[in-house]
């Protein structure tokens, strides 16, 4: 953390007051995770239920990561049946494809994967650098909820289990660093002004949209990591043991 976090200040042992505003929110976050614990059983069953004679009962977005692999894991050691969804914008790596393929052979799950077009996704990031965007994972970001809502809504299930967790990640991002994730409407004027290439195969959520998802077709986003105690090096001993998984010597 520096100061370009908006509103940051730092004590005399140089500790930021954003971590020390984590720390003293640290209570509520056990409190959090300690509520989700308990409503792990009803979660499980509520999923069992709304896939009942359906083909899968679950959607689980895979990146090849440590944290959305070990939820495709323990949706599968839960008795679920999920299908999951990954998002190629052309930036995998050998290593990330190897992952991917070694989870869901493990598992035994089917695997849909949605490829955006090279050239596409090239130049939309491109007009993203361009227009001095901060937060350009926006664009990740938003292809990877509209992509998982999609194929929700294409099977008819409910629940979208995701690798989101407060045990790795519950101190949010500084505003000014991030951009709201939704935010269609300012993807598109971004590359109509920067951009030469036609967004066609790239997945785009707006906020109506996810509205639509969520009250009209009842699907739900749900952070499975919370009902799990999740400690990420124990998470990726299990993976590598299980699942012949290979860590990362760099962040995926």
């Amino acid at each position: 953390m520096d100061t370009s976090v908006a509103g940051i200040t730092f004590d005399d042992n140089g500790v930021c007051s954003r971590c020390s505003d984590f720390v003293a929110h640290l209570e509520s976050v056990k409190e959090s995770v300690a509520d989700h614990l308990s409503h792990r059983e009803a979660l499980l069953a509520q999923v069992r239920a709304a896939g009942r004679r359906k083909q899968y009962d679950c959607i689980v977005g895979v990146s090849g990561g440590v944290d959305s692999s070990y939820a495709l894991y323990l949706a599968v050691r839960n008795g679920l049946r999920p299908l999951a969804v990954h998002l190629d914008n052309g930036w995998n790596s050998e290593l990330a494809a190897h992952n991917i393929s070694s989870l869901v052979g493990s598992l035994g799950v089917d695997l849909y994967t949605h490829v955006i077009d090279w050239e596409e996704n090239r130049d939309l990031q491109l007009s993203f650098f361009k227009a001095h965007v901060v937060d350009i994972e926006m664009l990740m970001d938003n292809a990877m909820l509209a992509l998982n809502y999609r194929q929700a809504a294409k099977h008819g299930l409910k629940h979208i289990l995701s690798g989101v967790n407060i045990a790795t990640e519950g101190m949010p991002m500084p505003e000014n660093w991030v951009h709201y994730k939704r935010d269609v409407r300012n993807i598109r004027a971004i590359h109509r002004r920067f951009g030469t290439v036609p967004i066609r195969t790239h997945p785009l959520l707006s906020t109506l949209g996810h509205a639509w998802y969520e009250v009209v077709r009842g699907i739900r986003w749900i952070p499975f990591l919370d009902y799990f105690p999740y400690r990420k090096a124990e998470a990726l001993e299990t993976l590598q043991r299980e699942v012949g998984y290979k860590p990362y010597p760099y962040k995926h």
